[in-house]
């Protein structure tokens, strides 16, 4: 793609003849973007540098260009000649002395073409006559008096940014100011109801800040829009210098803001690299070299899962919020009954997360124009995001630590050195993060398999449903690499010649063998080692608990998997890997034996961030009662 020249607020550059000209207009007759920064006190507008509302400007020029300038052709085929784009900005700004300065050019051209995969040159020019900050702001009746917020936040009205305010406010106890930016009266709505409703749980803790920019229809709609987030964070510290803050936070899960190739066809074109650490360091350098002074923009949520930031929202009371969020990308066709599509990549990663939290009552499945698990999934781009979703969890959950670095190490070093803490901890962090996303998954698929088994059986779900796809023998998910899963689809009955005790159930009986450190199975080889040993007497021993306190099967309690893992003194991706291969273990043998499928969790059983028992069906009995 030839360089494209992008002229901001009346630039006097002149293009050059044939030059791929756009220009930017934030005021004038010719304005053609605007920026309105909603409900600001005018106490907090008396002093404001110029450097401020120029990186307002710059942020926003940034934004409407990426928004205005098309990648490529329909189905971005060629991603290596038409994604990446070139831009020259030629930029009127306040105090051209500082942005010209080579530590914030140097910051601005790295930071932003990590962030959208374009090239970008700026060049920076005195402005004659520019607007008045005032120009930008509508003021509201918010007070002030008194307000010091202890943090900055960036509020989308999504689940994550909803679970780090709660978490920040609530859990913490923090003041702070959400900075919000929308272009839809849809999400701003939303925005805004939720914000009273934490509000209402927190008073006097919060002050919102609502920001809005909008183009022309005539300039033309680019959807990928990588550098939204360079725009969220600048009216972030824009803001947070009104209030005396030098630190910016994001809250995003660290599967999305890591952003592996799991899916390079799709994903790793698409992708957002909106909070990747590399970035938000980037953003801090930008910021810091423009006020000359520190300024940090970080995300805590940069190791945790999209189900274990889910949680925070419902551990803080808060759970009931959580069907108010909005996370699907199409937001246009969203109504008041249907908020989420259900096919885009956001739609999943959310359905997923609360499915593996075990909070699908507070995000209905009535909500999604697609359900998740269960209906047709049309051909293309759609259909091929939610396959490699499922196979690269279900992959990535049977890799080792050696496989996983072998196949994501360069995109995990351009993470490493930006994360606080020693390179080896973040990359074994990386790993088990990864590895608690892939558990959580697989779960959801599993259950699902268990919920729907009868019409897996009969063929009656839509064959391009998820589940069809995942369990069929020629889907194309190629789930076939983890039995434990497929064999869930039951088997078709066995040849006559075969023989098979039929009248088997998959009921399991164990019996602890102290001396020989074992466990005994009915009908089965004892499990040895003695890890499995004092895993299985450990869970024994809460299961006789539950039992001698009559409590219903459903109730019985879980061991804590942190716990556990301290109990037998092991690390947690080794204590997931022990129970995995006991079930493998279990499955072959007990299939090999009557020619059945044994449930994965027929002896064990366990629900993220809950931990781990034995299945309520085992029975635990006296070894003198195992017999073959």
């Amino acid at each position: 793609m030839n360089e494209r020249l992008v002229l901001c607020g009346g630039a006097s550059t002149q293009p050059g003849k044939g030059a791929d000209l756009l220009r930017l207009d934030l005021s004038g007759p010719n304005q053609n973007v605007t920026v309105r920064v909603h409900d600001i006190t005018k106490r907090m507008v008396r002093s404001i540098p110029d450097l401020l509302v120029d990186l307002l400007e710059v942020a926003a020029y940034v934004y409407s260009a990426d928004w205005a300038t098309r990648r490529g052709g329909p189905g971005l085929r060629r991603l290596g000649a038409d994604w990446r784009r070139q831009f020259h900005f030629v930029i009127p700004v306040r105090d051209p002395d500082t942005w010209c300065s080579p530590e914030v050019i140097d910051a601005l051209t790295d930071t932003l073409g990590f962030l959208s995969d374009d090239d970008y040159r700026f060049d920076f020019e005195r402005y004659t006559g520019p607007p008045n900050i005032q120009h930008y702001l509508e003021f509201g009746e918010q007070k002030l008096s008194g307000f010091k917020p202890d943090e900055v936040i960036l509020f989308s009205g999504g689940l994550d940014s909803l679970a780090g305010a709660v978490e920040e406010v609530l859990g913490n106890g923090k003041s702070a100011v959400l900075v919000s930016h929308h272009s839809s009266t849809k999400i701003f709505s939303r925005q805004r109801d939720l914000v009273e409703e934490l509000g209402n749980k927190a008073p006097g803790k919060l002050f919102h800040v609502p920001v809005k920019v909008q183009k022309k229809e005539r300039l033309q709609h680019e959807f990928t829009l990588r550098s939204r987030s360079f725009l969220f964070a600048s009216l972030a510290a824009v803001v947070g210098k009104m209030f005396g803050n030098s630190r910016v936070r994001f809250f995003e899960n660290g599967v999305v803001s890591l952003n592996l190739p799991i899916l390079p066809q799709i994903v790793g074109a698409r992708a957002t690299r909106t909070t990747h650490p590399r970035v938000l360091d980037g953003f801090g350098k930008i910021f810091s070299a423009v006020f000359d002074e520190v300024v940090v923009v970080d995300n805590p949520f940069a190791l945790k899962t999209k189900a274990e930031a889910i949680r925070l929202i419902e551990d803080r009371g808060c759970g009931d919020m959580i069907r108010s969020t909005i996370s699907c990308t199409r937001v246009r066709a969203i109504t008041k009954y249907k908020t989420h599509c259900g096919t885009c990549s956001q739609c999943i990663d959310r359905r997923f997360g609360t499915l593996a939290a075990g909070l699908e009552g507070q995000d209905p499945e009535e909500m999604y124009e697609v359900r998740l698990l269960e209906d047709e999934r049309e051909s293309g781009e759609t259909r091929t995001m939610a396959e490699g979703y499922v196979k690269s969890a279900v992959e990535i959950r049977q890799m080792t630590d050696q496989g996983f670095l072998g196949r994501f190490a360069g995109e995990m070093s351009r993470a490493l050195a930006y994360l606080p803490g020693s390179a080896d901890d973040n990359a074994r962090s990386i790993i088990d993060l990864h590895k608690r996303h892939a558990d959580g998954v697989f779960s959801v698929m599993e259950n699902g398999v268990r919920t729907h088994a009868a019409d897996l059986v009969a063929r009656t779900l839509p064959p391009n449903s998820l589940l069809m796809m995942a369990v069929s023998g020629d889907g194309r998910l190629g789930l076939t690499v983890d039995p434990q899963l497929i064999n869930m689809e039951f088997p078709e009955a066995p040849a006559a010649e075969q023989a098979v005790d039929d009248t088997r159930s998959s009921e399991i009986r164990i019996a602890l063998d102290e001396a020989n450190k074992q466990v005994l199975v009915a009908g089965l080889p004892a499990l040895k080692g003695e890890k499995t040993f004092e895993l299985v007497k450990t869970l024994s021993e809460m299961y006789i608990e539950n039992q001698s306190k009559r409590r219903a099967p459903e109730n019985y309690q879980y061991f804590p998997g942190k716990r556990l893992a301290d109990r037998l003194r092991v690390e947690d991706p080794s204590l997931r890997r022990l129970v995995s291969r006991i079930r493998n273990k279990l499955f072959k043998e007990f299939q090999a034996k009557y020619g059945l499928p044994l449930p994965q969790d027929a002896l064990l059983q366990n629900v993220p961030w809950r931990g781990y028992r034995l299945n309520p069906a085992v029975r635990v009995l006296d070894p003198s009662e195992v017999g073959d």
